[in-house]
């Protein structure tokens, strides 16, 4: 009976400890102390498997650490549990972050049927929505606030995806012009529907390290809603360009890399390169540019079927060392290409621990994975 009682106690306090981990590792990870709540819940985890609250806090605390990857698989795990709607929709929510930069229709931030009707209309005075790193100014209040949480959602999956979650600390403007005519008077392009800036107005601005940040979009087009708004590509595009910029400072970004990462945002655009290079691989795979060739440009191909073809390769080889190499291999390829190392050294380094030694290598793989591309059906 006393070996009874004690074994009882013993499951008790057994029990009570495995509570404490958990309780633990949420307070941990409310007080910023991620790396003690990751090994406190993992241990809760441990011994409770189906605790869905302790799986929430986890991946939270992966995230503030910048190891998406690692949060990402957790929060698969948390939607497989997930009872209430609204821990299905966190799931949801979370993973479609998480997936925006590598995964594309995780980041297809499209307008439904509703939001196109009420966004189509031009208010008389113009609106703006503050949110943590942007400010959007427009003619349509709704449309401000859709673009201010979209700019938000983008910009966690460039940084998580590309930075290893390094926080960008600046608050940028973005101006959604209500025709071509107010959009060109801005200094852009008539034959463009968005772009970004970052200069320094002054000699002073430049020796105190002040830029000049902004992003332009257009409203309507010839009277009609600009579809770029129902279906993003140009914001996160040109959000991508200027962050990167930042990131690299005075040092010059390779141009493939700043091209293919911008695409890789941008939802569904890394799948449609890929098809497109597996099918000239499989017609005409003399006239595919080299990946060496690619990486070493800089400046864009003269001849327009090239740059096309630099375009789609940048986009599909940027998804390539994603795939095989993870964010946090990809971060640190930026790095190390950002501190001076050139691009192939950052390369073969990088993905050496991954398996590809060269950039004939990793060509080779790449190829394979095109003509794969090809044999699957379209999204």
């Amino acid at each position: 009976m006393r070996h009874a009682t004690v074994a009882g106690l013993l499951l008790v306090a057994a029990a009570a400890s495995a509570e404490d981990w958990g309780r633990r590792g949420q307070e941990l990870h409310e007080q910023g102390k991620h790396e003690e709540a990751v090994t406190a819940l993992k241990k809760h985890l441990d011994l409770y498997p189906e605790h869905v609250p302790s799986y929430r806090f986890l991946a939270l605390s992966l995230e503030a650490l910048g190891r998406a990857e690692d949060a990402r698989q957790v929060w698969q795990d948390f939607r497989l549990l997930a009872r209430t709607p609204d821990d299905r929709a966190l799931a949801r929510e979370k993973l479609g972050i998480a997936r925006a930069a590598g995964i594309a229709e995780g980041a297809n931030l499209r307008l439904t049927e509703s939001e196109q009707r009420d966004v189509a209309k031009i208010e008389p005075k113009w609106s703006t929505v503050e949110s943590q790193h942007f400010t959007v100014t427009t003619r349509n209040r709704l449309l401000a606030q859709i673009v201010s949480t979209q700019a938000e959602r983008y910009l966690v999956a460039l940084s998580n995806t590309f930075l290893d979650g390094t926080p960008y600390p600046h608050k940028v403007p973005i101006t959604i012009y209500p025709d071509q005519e107010s959009y060109v008077n801005a200094g852009n392009s008539e034959w463009s529907q968005g772009g970004t800036a970052a200069p320094y107005e002054s000699l002073d601005m430049f020796l105190a390290g002040k830029r000049k940040r902004r992003i332009d979009l257009l409203h309507f087009i010839g009277g009609t809603l600009n579809q770029d708004l129902v279906d993003p590509g140009v914001l996160p595009h040109e959000l991508s360009h200027l962050v990167l910029m930042e990131f690299f400072a005075s040092r010059r970004m390779p141009l493939w890399l700043n091209e293919g990462i911008a695409q890789n945002v941008q939802s569904g655009r890394r799948e449609d390169c890929d098809r497109r290079l597996g099918e000239i691989l499989l017609a005409t795979p003399d006239i595919l540019m080299k990946i060496d060739t690619v990486i070493h440009l800089d400046a864009y191909p003269a001849e327009m079927r090239l740059i096309s073809q630099f375009y789609a390769i940048s986009a599909s080889f940027t998804g390539w060392i994603l795939d095989k190499g993870g964010n946090q291999r990809m971060a640190a390829l930026l790095r190390a290409v950002r501190d001076g190392r050139s691009v192939a050294q950052a390369l073969t380094g990088g993905m050496r621990d991954a398996g590809f030694d060269t950039v004939t290598a990793m060509e080779a793989s790449w190829r394979e994975g095109l003509l794969e591309a090809v044999k699957r059906p379209p999204k």
